[in-house]
């Protein structure tokens, strides 16, 4: 699995560990076309490594009066999130989209299912960026109580 680290793993991972791929299929903050591919690749992967099977959730957040409605907006976003997943064999109640901005989706979820892994996708940006927009990834990190498996776009 060239292009991943592990962050702050806590415990061995087994059969029983809850697994959780995050995807951004609308590539929102200008994330890397095959990014998500591989963020499902790298937890599929794992996932037989361990005999287990991931989850995968795609967390969404809208600004105010951003000219789209909202339930335009849920749309584009499932279809995006179908059209992703429609390459891959995930059960139906291991995929989860939520209406939150991504580190408050990933918070909500964790509460839920509480996996011990989230696999998700990181990429380097100017300082000028993350200033404005921030890193979900950095959010994720210091907020989360499970092991992060960070996967780099490829070169």
């Amino acid at each position: 699995m060239s292009g991943a680290v592990v962050v702050g793993q806590r415990k061995e991972w087994t059969a029983d560990t809850v697994m959780l791929a995050a995807v951004d299929p609308k590539h929102a903050r200008h994330k890397p076309l095959g990014l998500d591919h591989k963020i499902l690749n790298v937890a599929l992967a794992v996932g037989k490594m361990i005999n287990n099977d991931a989850h995968v959730v795609h967390s969404y957040g809208q600004m105010p009066f951003a000219g789209v409605y909202p339930g335009d907006l849920e749309a584009s976003h499932k279809a995006a999130f179908e059209e992703l997943l429609a390459d891959f064999d995930i059960p139906v109640d291991r995929q989860h989209l939520i209406e939150e901005a991504p580190e408050f989706g990933l918070k909500q979820i964790e509460k839920k299912l509480l996996p011990s892994i989230i696999v998700m996708g990181a990429i380097s940006r100017n300082v000028l960026t993350e200033i404005f927009v921030g890193s979900t990834t950095e959010k994720v990190i210091d907020y989360m109580a499970c092991d992060v498996l960070l996967v780099k776009p490829d070169a």
